[in-house]
């Protein structure tokens, strides 16, 4: 069973790329699969990417969606790679997490941004901002004195 030859997967995944932060993240991650970025490192990208965590949240609730799930997970040669990749797992021991960052990375704005979506922080020329987050190759999630968002990397430098 293919789910995504599935109308109803199809719809969903339709309705997210109308989403204009879905859309940036999307571009994000196709720009580093294509710089070489590994496979594993873009898809963990996406998973932590608020506009794709919306954009799941969203599709899990979509009927059409779970029902096309439900249909998929009783496919028996799925349940088959299911329970073979588990089994591979059990001998996995996650590495330890790095400690924390204690410093904060600030850079400075280099050029004018201005807020496109709501979930873009407008930055102006000498702006000071704190990098809370680094979305992808293009983009910076940060906050200033003009508060809390997503801005372009090309628009700063290191301060």
């Amino acid at each position: 069973m293919n789910a995504a030859a599935d109308p109803r997967i199809q719809n969903a995944a339709f309705n997210a790329a109308k989403d204009s932060s879905f859309q940036k993240a999307a571009f994000g991650a196709a720009s580093s699969f294509a710089s070489g970025q590994p496979p594993a490192k873009v898809a963990s990208s996406l998973a932590s990417n608020p506009a794709f965590q919306k954009a799941a949240a969203n599709a899990a609730k979509d009927p059409g969606v779970r029902a096309a799930a439900w249909d998929t997970a009783k496919d028996p040669s799925l349940q088959k790679a299911a329970l073979s990749g588990v089994s591979s797992s059990l001998g996995y021991r996650p590495q330890p997490h790095p400690p924390a960052q204690t410093r904060k990375t600030t850079v400075l704005a280099i050029a004018d941004f201005d807020a496109v979506e709501g979930d873009d922080l407008p930055i102006r020329e000498g702006d000071v901002i704190t990098v809370l987050e680094e979305i992808d190759e293009n983009w910076y999630r940060g906050t200033s004195s003009r508060g809390t968002g997503m801005f372009p990397k090309n628009h700063v430098q290191p301060n």
